[in-house]
């Protein structure tokens, strides 16, 4: 890389477009039901989770939900039972419907189980990447060697997606070989052997996108050519235009990347029959709370693994401690998060499954509330770790897969599910 000149940078970009942003999630009010809850406090109805109770039968809860959804008949649209507070108050066990366009109904509810109080918001599940403005706002996080911390990973030069990094594996057979492990979605549209990169394409590309305008400032001025010297630039005529100040101001359109990681090896990536139901059968012998998930459920898998240049492992550690097996994410146990947007967050397994309605039937999957009513998961965290918290040590629970828009719920694939479809390979 040339020496940069001392001499001020006369910086130029062109905007990139990101798709417009969610609208706020909103109650949809409907006065002719007295038992449907709507805001009336300027932060609305706290959600948290509800932990395991045998007082509500889950197939009857997932009986009314799936009518409800099925009437509905939204993509992306979402039913749930979980806890709801209020100004302080108890947690009332409530059903949570997230209806992407209310307008387009009406819809008439028929009587609840257990005479249930239900919250109905405009919502949906999406999932948790996107090139948006989430990946511009913080300077660029990237290290030589990789660990469990919020790092982002993608497709080398691809600005539509990526995700964040989920942890390290390996296969018994080849020692000497390292992996890792994201979402699928976080890695579109790719076959094997597709670069990895670490910082993703979207990050770099997003915050220089940003600070260029503003880069008479010396601090934005400092960072943009630290970027420029550290990451590797693609001439693909979209994506940011600049005039390099490392190459006598030349002028340059096209995306930036990290580090090379590896390569995609294996995805998973749809919905699949009888999981949760399997799963249910493995916390039960290891002595945890279940779902009482039906073996005719679907669920989601979503999960992509790629090789790992060796020199780039520092290991499956989080917090100065290294993470050594996976563990179970059960009913009500306490879980964190490690992603790219929201870093470290804090919260719990609900103790019943989110139903996710997408062509026309659901999936069932394993949600996380985030505490004291905060977000456990933003656009950007998709791939990164769940880890739980039990025993006064940390397991490697998962990888998040996705949040409702009003981020009140994230979704997750089990690591057991997982190598369970991969059995070559192993937590490393």
């Amino acid at each position: 890389m040339p020496k940069v000149k001392k001499t001020k940078t006369p910086w130029k970009h062109q905007a990139l477009t990101p798709p417009e942003s969610p609208e706020e999630p909103s109650v949809i009010p409907l006065p002719s039901l007295p038992k449907v809850m709507m805001n009336s406090f300027l932060q609305g109805p706290i959600i948290t989770h509800l932990a395991p109770n045998t007082e509500y039968d889950p197939t009857t809860i997932s009986h009314y939900i799936t009518s409800v959804l099925e009437e509905v008949n939204q993509d992306n649209a979402y039913g749930i039972l979980a806890g709801v507070t209020e100004d302080g108050g108890p947690v009332v066990p409530t059903l949570i419907f997230g209806i992407p366009s209310p307008n387009l109904l009406p819809l008439t509810l028929p009587s609840t189980p257990f005479q249930l109080p239900i919250l109905m918001k405009q919502d949906a599940i999406m999932a948790i990447t996107v090139f948006d403005t989430v990946w511009d706002k913080d300077p660029v996080y990237g290290t030589d060697q990789i660990e469990l911390a919020p790092l982002s990973v993608g497709v080398e030069g691809c600005l539509d997606n990526a995700g964040s990094f989920g942890g390290f594996l390996r296969k018994p057979s080849m020692p000497d070989m390292l992996f890792g492990i994201t979402a699928a979605h976080c890695l579109p549209e790719t076959g094997q052997m597709t670069n990895v990169c670490s910082p993703s394409s979207a990050e770099i590309t997003g915050r220089l996108h940003r600070i260029l305008p503003y880069t008479t400032l010396q601090k934005k001025d400092l960072e943009a050519r630290s970027m420029l010297e550290q990451y590797h630039f693609t001439d693909t005529g979209s994506g940011v235009t600049i005039l390099d100040p490392t190459e006598d101001f030349q002028r340059k359109t096209g995306v930036f990347h990290g580090r090379h990681v590896g390569r995609v090896i294996a995805s998973g990536f749809g919905d699949q029959q009888g999981l949760l139901h399997s799963y249910d059968k493995w916390l039960g012998e290891n002595g945890h709370n279940k779902f009482i998930a039906d073996p005719t459920w679907n669920t989601r898998m979503d999960w992509s693994i790629f090789s790992c240049d060796p020199t780039r492992f520092a290991g499956n550690i989080y917090d100065e401690i290294t993470i050594t097996s996976i563990g179970a994410l059960y009913p009500g146990v306490q879980v964190e998060k490690i992603g790219r947007t929201t870093g470290v967050t804090e919260g719990h397994v609900n103790g019943f499954l989110l139903q996710r309605w997408v062509g026309a039937k659901a999936t069932y999957e394993i949600a996380i509330t985030g505490d004291k009513g905060l977000p456990f998961a933003a656009v950007g965290d998709s791939g990164g770790c769940v880890l739980v918290k039990a025993n006064n040590q940390y397991l490697a629970g998962g990888i998040l897969i996705g949040i409702n828009t009003g981020n009140n719920f994230a979704i997750v694939t089990p690591f057991h599910l997982i190598l369970a479809a991969v059995p070559e390979y192993v937590w490393a």
